[in-house]
C-alpha cells in the first residue's frame, strides 16, 4: 500500500542508562548445498549477532532475535511483536561492521566454509521498571479491496511521536509522517484519527495481487531520525526497520503490529 498526494569493552553509565558492550567476534560456518552463498551469508551474520548476544549477558533477547530471525521466513511479526516478547527482550544488536570475510575449502567434510571477524556493539537496556507505551487502535479490517480508502484511529497513553510503517509483498514504505501531514507530538489519551489531514485520502493500491500489508505503529518518546529510509519514504529490508526500533530503550517506545490482506 502506498499514499497518494572475543575483545570485550564495556561502557557503563549509572544504574538507570544504557550500557554498551563492544565486542570483536569470529565464527565460521559450512556452506550446505542446499543452500546458496547468500543465504550461507547472512546465517554466518546471524550466527555472529547471537554470539555478540550471548556474551555480552543478554540472555533473554537471544529468543527475540530468533522470533526475527524465523519470522522472517515468511514475514509474520506477530510473535515477535507480542507483549511477552517485547517484554523479554533486554538488549540488542547496536552496531554490526565486518571486518574480515574468507571463504575456503575443507577436503575432510569436502565443503566450503565461510569465515568472518565482525566488531559488534550491543545496548543493554536498564531496568523494567516503567510505565509502558500502549497504543490502542480502532477501525482497522483484515482485508481491504484495492481502490479503498484506509481510515482508523489511534490512541496512546502518554506523550509519543507516531511512525507507521507498511511491509507489503511488493516493497517496504513509511506511511505517517508523510509530506502532506506534518509529524506532531501525539497528547495521551486523546484519539486521534487517520488520516490526520482531513484534505487528503489513504488509497489502498498493489502492483500484484493479492498482497498482503504488515503495519507496524511506532510510539516514541522522542523524534528519530528514520536514516533507512530512501527519499521516496521507501526501505528494502525489515531487518533495518526492527534494528531502529530495538535501539531505543523499551521505556521510551511502543510497539503495536497488524495485517490485512488485499484484493482486487
Amino acid at each position: 500500500m502506498r499514499i497518494i498526494v572475543v575483545l570485550l569493552m564495556l561502557l557503563a553509565t549509572n544504574a538507570t542508562a544504557q550500557q554498551k558492550v563492544n565486542l570483536v567476534i569470529t565464527d565460521s560456518l559450512f556452506i550446505h548445498e542446499n543452500k546458496s552463498l547468500k543465504e550461507s551469508e547472512r546465517d554466518l551474520i546471524r550466527q555472529l549477532k547471537l554470539q555478540a548476544l550471548r556474551q555480552s549477558g543478554a540472555v533473554e533477547s537471544i529468543q527475540t532475535y530468533e522470533h526475527m530471525y524465523r519470522s522472517e521466513i515468511d514475514r509474520n511479526y506477530f510473535e515477535l511483536f507480542s507483549s511477552s516478547t517485547l517484554s523479554e527482550l533486554n538488549g540488542v544488536i547496536s552496531f554490526f561492521e565486518l571486518l574480515k570475510e574468507e571463504k575456503s575449502y575443507n577436503p575432510e567434510f569436502d565443503a566450503f566454509v565461510l569465515r568472518y571477524t565482525a566488531t559488534i556493539e550491543v545496548l543493554l537496556y536498564p531496568d523494567k521498571n516503567y510505565e509502558p507505551h500502549m497504543i490502542k487502535l480502532n477501525g482497522l479490517h483484515k482485508s481491504y479491496r484495492v481502490g479503498e480508502k484506509l481510515k482508523f484511529s489511534l490512541k496512546c497513553n502518554q506523550p509519543a511521536w507516531l511512525y507507521i510503517f507498511n511491509l507489503t509483498d511488493n516493497g517496504n514504505y513509511l506511511i505517517y509522517p508523510n509530506a502532506a501531514e506534518n509529524h506532531r507530538l501525539l497528547q495521551p489519551d486523546l484519539e486521534v484519527n487517520f488520516p490526520i489531514n482531513s484534505g487528503i485520502e489513504y488509497h489502498l493500491q498493489a502492483e500484484k495481487y493479492p498482497e498482503i500489508n504488515r503495519l507496524v505503529f511506532v510510539t516514541m518518546s522522542e523524534k528519530k531520525s528514520m536514516y533507512f529510509l530512501d527519499n521516496q519514504a521507501r526501505f528494502n529490508s525489515d531487518e533495518l526497520l526492527f534494528d531502529w526500533i530495538f535501539s531505543t530503550i523499551p521505556s521510551k517506545r511502543g510497539v503495536v503490529y497488524t495485517s490485512f490482506i488485499l484484493t482486487e
